[in-house]
């Protein structure tokens, strides 16, 4: 038998009153609780032993660390050979909109090196062919408000390329894609530095 092999400590204790009697055996890992009960004061207080015993000893489970429901981030995009993108505004107050920029590979090395490097970069992480082509609010409220038309060409170096169109208007930045939205800035804030 398992529990006669195992050392065991023996203790007994016995209420002032000489009343009850309880042993507490220990078998290794396990508790045996042997008691004498003369009257029901004694079997109140065995019980209360007992709750306050397991209370003491109960181990609470360890804690696991919870699943992220976070997507797991896209793998990155193979490196860019050449690209090209071509902005255009219009609306505004006068209609004439504010502004067109014309980039590609060749003419970005003629930016500032921190402008450079964040075009390239927004450039790099794009993800055109997840893009939608307009982005536009249901409810349309606002009154001269630019409208924007990107076109943008890319040719990796794993040889995949393609050619994307997407369009919005101010109403709609809320809801561009963060790499589209990184892109504008990029190419906004060259063309603010180039003039």
């Amino acid at each position: 038998m398992f529990l006669a092999s195992c050392p065991f400590v023996t203790k007994r204790f016995r209420a002032n009153d000489g009343v009850d009697l309880l042993d507490l055996v220990f078998y290794g890992p396990f508790l045996v609780v042997r008691h004498e009960v003369e009257n029901e004061q004694g079997m109140r207080r065995i019980a209360i032993a007992a709750v306050l015993l397991g209370i003491c000893c109960y181990r609470l489970p360890e804690s696991t660390p919870r699943e992220q429901s976070k997507p797991a981030p896209p793998p990155p995009a193979p490196a860019v050979r050449t690209w090209s993108a071509n902005l255009f505004t219009s609306g505004g107050y006068s209609g004439g909109g504010k502004g067109v920029v014309f980039i590609d590979s060749q003419s970005v090395k003629k930016l500032s090196p921190p402008a450079q490097t964040e075009l390239e970069a927004s450039v790099r992480d794009a993800r055109p062919e997840k893009w939608n082509t307009v982005y536009r609010p249901a409810k349309d409220g606002m009154t001269d408000q630019f409208y924007y038309s990107l076109r943008f060409k890319i040719e990796r170096a794993d040889g995949s390329a393609g050619e994307y169109a997407v369009s919005w208007q101010d109403a709609a930045f809320g809801m561009l894609p963060r790499d589209l939205r990184r892109l504008y800035d990029a190419l906004w804030a060259a063309h603010e530095e180039r003039r």
